[in-house]
């Protein structure tokens, strides 16, 4: 959890050219490696996600799955 104008200090926040994720990772590292920012977990914490149709399918889950386990 951090605050709003934190995405600020990195541009873009999320690097589209990743294609089967990761970009979430690559961010928050940024902002921890490279701007000190600290992270905090919030169970009780609301998230809203868009998620791009051509994410959504079984071939690029089963792909980004694929990816993570080699």
């Amino acid at each position: 959890m951090f605050e709003r104008g934190i995405l600020s200090r990195i541009d873009p926040p999320f690097d589209t050219a990743f294609t089967s994720g990761g970009e979430d990772v690559w961010f928050l590292r940024q902002l921890v490696e490279d701007h000190g920012v600290v992270l905090i977990w919030c169970p009780e914490a609301l998230v809203h996600e868009i998620v791009p149709a051509h994410r959504a399918t079984f071939g690029f889950c089963a792909a980004a799955v694929s990816a993570m386990a080699s």
